[in-house]
């Protein structure tokens, strides 16, 4: 799946320099599986149970839920 090590990812900062890392003027072009395995860590992190749909399917990708809060999720990203 993903060539990056995710336990860096433990806040919003930490995946905002992970996506522009190595670049100069943005984005590095992660695929949609490395996004939403991006998204999963850092969610996870904030107390969410995640259900991620890996590969590229229909319908929204990630869903995350705490407590009464309920997240509906459409990555988007470079195509593997």
């Amino acid at each position: 799946m993903s060539q990056y090590s995710l336990t860096e990812l433990s806040d919003a900062e930490a995946v905002r320099k992970f996506a522009y890392k190595g670049k100069k003027n943005g984005f590095i072009g992660m695929t949609e599986d490395e996004v939403k395995a991006a998204m999963k860590s850092t969610l996870e992190t904030w107390g969410y149970e995640v259900q991620v749909k890996w590969g590229q399917k229909s319908s929204s990708d990630i869903l995350a839920v705490s407590g009464e809060r309920r997240l509906v999720i459409e990555a988007k990203g470079r195509k593997a």
